[in-house]
């Protein structure tokens, strides 16, 4: 009697695990799958946020450049949109926030194309070696 209750016992032991054993190995799985897709969101997130800073930068590099060949009225506002979207995405405490503040500071005082001077050029070539080594980064 004693080993039909042993025998039953091992049995019963493994009848549970083979049952519980499926149902473990999927709980399991479907975890590691909501965390990596998790993860991939957040790594798509992260690359779209990136590409539209490149995005940003690249825009504000061409308005400099449009600015420098013909210091147009066209051309200053357009570089002053493009300076103060640059300036949102850039951190507040920084060094390039600051140039593209003074940037747009020169720009708003300059309202005619006379008046631009070494004062607008300056700060410019700072804020482009600033925006270089963060463009590098990215």
């Amino acid at each position: 009697m004693e080993n039909l209750d042993l025998s039953f016992i091992i049995t019963a032991t493994i009848a549970t695990i083979s049952l519980l054993s499926p149902i473990l190995t999927s709980i399991i799985n479907n975890m590691y799958h909501i965390k990596m897709k998790k993860m991939d969101i957040k790594l798509e997130s992260y690359k779209n946020n990136e590409l539209h800073k490149r995005e940003i930068f690249e825009d504000f590099c061409k308005k400099v450049g449009n600015f420098s060949a013909s210091s147009s009225y066209e051309n200053m506002n357009s570089l002053g949109a493009a300076t103060l979207l640059l300036s949102l995405h850039i951190d507040s405490d920084s060094d390039a926030y600051s140039l593209t503040i003074e940037i747009l500071n020169n720009l708003r005082l300059s309202q005619q194309k006379d008046q631009i001077t070494k004062s607008f050029s300056e700060p410019v070539d700072k804020l482009l070696v600033l925006l270089n080594k963060q463009m590098n980064k990215l």
